[in-house]
């Protein structure tokens, strides 16, 4: 299988798992905001073997997601905004994971756990 062929199998998939990660996320019949049917992400033109490039997907990614897991208005709204966030976090995290690139995962993973920090200093503050 060539590169251009196993990218446009990849986006395929990205875009299957968007979608069914979004929905799977935002399950919740009370939540206001519905997902968006499909994002596609396009990586051909990058080398997402090299850090830079694994950073530009990673943010592709989570623009995507943002994008299908809906905006909220969370100072109105925390519910809201802590469902969508989290729905978020479900969609990359699959997205991720579908995709198995080396360098992408480990960059997720490495943003994760600084996530993880950041959110037990908020908890240890308030």
């Amino acid at each position: 299988m060539n590169d251009s062929m196993n990218r446009t199998i990849s986006t395929c998939i990205l875009l299957v798992a968007l979608t069914t990660a979004s929905a799977s996320a935002l399950a919740d019949p009370q939540l206001v905001l519905l997902p968006k049917v499909a994002v596609t992400v396009r990586f051909a033109d990058l080398k997402t073997e090299t850090a830079r490039g694994a950073h530009i997907l990673y943010s592709r990614i989570n623009r995507a997601a943002v994008e299908v897991c809906g905006r909220s208005s969370g100072s109105f709204y925390p519910t809201v905004a802590r469902l969508q966030k989290s729905c978020v976090s479900a969609t990359v995290d699959h997205v991720v994971a579908q995709l198995s690139l080396p360098t992408l995962t480990a960059l997720h993973l490495e943003k994760a756990q600084h996530q993880r920090i950041m959110a037990e200093r908020q908890a240890d503050n308030q």
